[in-house]
């Protein structure tokens, strides 16, 4: 393109003149306007629709709302419903967080003043962080009254599960409950939440809970265990 505009051109490739050499010959101003139409012919246009919160995303035609287009990783294949995109063994993949529930048969009850597990046996094998929230609820009782004479704790570990009565083992995850009962036989709700961080990925994981008791026997009934890898 021919111009008379020779200085160095701005940062957005605009021509500028060099005021000791270049003619007025008006080919400068036009190569400065064509270059300035360049640049807003190359702008980004507002989406119909778009909101605030939402950015821009290329969908190979036209620009268009990225609630509504999903943003793709070059080289990699979309993923199911569910996946997330994670680096492992040095390899980009879409990979399923782990989660598990289960709902396992009311265990035998105790009357053990030693912690025993109760063998309800939950299990989660982490797939990508390591780290698990877990949660189990469920209801006990007891065929004596106490007031703090029951000792309730959540563990995990690696390996075969403890059975039902098997001494205590594994990792204890957060605080074991003193607890009671003032009516014999009545059902008492109950509940724990604990997080495990820097587990082993790929390694099955034991879910379990520890029981004690200084008075009568103690039972757990109704029990729900979920265990959700984030």
């Amino acid at each position: 393109m021919a111009t008379d505009a020779t200085g160095t051109p701005t940062s957005l490739g605009i021509p500028t003149y060099n005021v000791d050499a270049d003619a007025p010959s008006g080919l400068g101003n036009t190569a400065q306007m064509q270059a300035i139409d360049a640049l807003i012919a190359a702008r980004i246009s507002k989406p119909s629709g778009i909101v605030s919160g939402e950015v821009p995303v290329w969908n190979g035609t036209t620009w268009v709302r990225s609630s509504t287009t999903g943003l793709a990783a070059a080289g990699v294949a979309a993923g199911s419903a569910g996946q997330i995109l994670a680096t492992v063994s040095g390899a980009t993949t879409w990979i399923q967080m782990a989660q598990s529930q289960i709902t396992p048969a009311d265990p035998a009850g105790t009357s053990s003043a030693s912690t025993v597990m109760m063998g309800l046996a939950g299990s989660i094998t982490p797939a990508v962080s390591g780290r698990v929230l877990f949660t189990v609820q469920g209801q006990y009782t007891c065929t004596s009254t106490t007031t703090t004479g029951i000792t309730l704790g959540f563990r995990t570990g690696t390996g075969s599960a403890p059975v039902n009565g098997a001494p205590s083992t594994g990792t204890s995850r957060g605080n074991a409950y003193a607890i009671g009962v003032t009516v014999a036989g009545a059902y008492i709700p109950f509940s724990l939440t604990a997080i495990a961080t820097g587990l082993a990925v790929g390694t099955a994981l034991w879910f379990d809970i520890p029981l004690s008791t200084s008075v009568g026997t103690v039972t757990l009934a109704r029990i729900n265990m979920t265990a959700v890898e984030f």
